[in-house]
């Protein structure tokens, strides 16, 4: 995946297999984040397979309480895919007495996917804490469809009053996704981590990501992170929004780390903390198309050639109908330091982004990736400062 990178930035080969049906860093086998939790989801006794339903799309397997959450983490960690089987999630789930074992691993030797299709019913699922060194944290740690016309899908997905911890490749829903569609889901939890971290993905290849939001703060001692994904190789990010505050020291967005794929119709209103190629929408952006977003982020910076911009802060994307804040000091961003124009796209000052009326002007944005009010979008005084 992504030619090499994904082996060599998350390396699982130093691990070793002490976790029933997963992998985890001996060294922090006890470790927890909140409360009294002890041994993991995926041991003996903590697990439930014994689930409601039959996977067929129109009767999906029954996922209502924690353990049989973590029963699916053990099948798929053991090997068994789901391709093409159906599960729905029932209830609120609290994961507070035991660490969590993500659904799916992925090593160099040894990788088990989750290929089929997880509902989570607009349910939370609350104190999934991993607190732990080892890379490939989140609720999935490994999602891969068998093909680009035949995805995973996860939807409906909501991580409430978490802490998601981690080596490399961290994400609140999942760490790594090949072939697949997150659609719908959210996190309000703290992300922490080394590199590739993001609030819904840590590593999204070959993937869609749509009308997912992020609160929850990401800090990566490193490289590679965003509000939404770190990494975006050949995908798609659209009508995605990100609050939640950023920082890292290189490539760093509040949307998307770095990314050579489409990112459309996102806004970010947060703080950006970072030292190179840092923007409000991409850091990196060698992406296809980059068009109708919208960034007001307080971006800080501490180089004297930080590559920086309000949309991206090192741009060889073409970018169209993006908009930031004039109160911003740089511009949309390019391949020049500290930004300032763009020569393949259209810069815009500030709009009223209050303003519904504003975003169902057609003039005002890129035509194929015009704002949908009916059935994604809303403006609410009462939420997001009323933008």
């Amino acid at each position: 995946i992504g030619g090499g990178l994904l082996l060599s930035a998350c390396d699982n080969s130093s691990y070793s297999e002490n976790v029933e049906g997963g992998f985890d860093n001996s060294e922090n086998k006890e470790s927890i984040v909140n409360g009294t939790a002890t041994g993991y989801w995926t041991n003996s006794g903590n697990y439930d397979t014994s689930w409601d339903g039959s996977g067929d799309e129109d009767d999906p397997y029954l996922i209502s309480t924690s353990a049989e959450l973590a029963g699916l983490a053990y099948e798929v960690n053991r090997g068994k895919n789901y391709s093409g089987i159906y599960f729905k999630q029932t209830d609120d789930l609290d994961f507070s007495e035991h660490i969590w074992t993500p659904i799916g691993t992925y090593s160099s030797s040894n990788s088990n996917e989750f290929s089929g299709k997880y509902n989570g019913g607009g349910f939370t699922i609350s104190n999934l804490n991993t607190s732990t060194s080892s890379s490939y944290q989140g609720l999935f740690g490994y999602i891969m469809g068998q093909s680009s016309t035949e995805y995973a899908e996860i939807k409906n997905v909501r991580i409430v009053d978490s802490d998601i911890y981690g080596n490399q490749c961290v994400g609140a829903i999942a760490s790594v996704t090949y072939n697949a569609l997150i659609l719908n889901c959210s996190n309000t939890s703290n992300i922490s981590a080394s590199s590739y971290a993001g609030g819904i993905v840590g590593y999204n290849v070959n993937s869609l990501i749509k009308s997912c939001f992020n609160t929850g703060s990401v800090n990566v001692s490193n490289s590679y992170l965003g509000g939404i994904a770190g990494w975006n190789e050949n995908s798609t990010v659209s009508n995605c929004y990100n609050t939640g505050n950023i920082s890292g020291i290189y490539y760093v967005g509040g949307i998307v780390g770095a990314s050579n794929g489409e990112v459309t119709n996102c806004y970010n209103n947060s703080t950006i903390d970072a030292y190179f190629s840092v923007g409000g929408i991409i850091g990196y952006a060698n992406s296809m198309i980059v068009a109708n977003n919208i960034s007001w982020s307080n971006i800080i910076f501490h180089s004297e050639r930080s590559y920086v911009g309000a949309i991206a802060g090192y741009s060889v994307a073409s970018i169209t109908n993006c908009y930031y804040s004039s109160s911003q000091e740089y511009g949309i961003g390019d391949s020049s330091p500290y930004g300032g124009y763009d020569s393949q796209g259209t810069i815009n000052s500030n709009q009223n982004g209050k303003d519904k009326n504003w975003y169902t002007n057609s003039s005002n944005w890129h035509s194929s990736y015009l704002w949908n009010f009916e059935t994604i979008w809303t403006i609410n005084s009462n939420y997001n400062n009323g933008y």
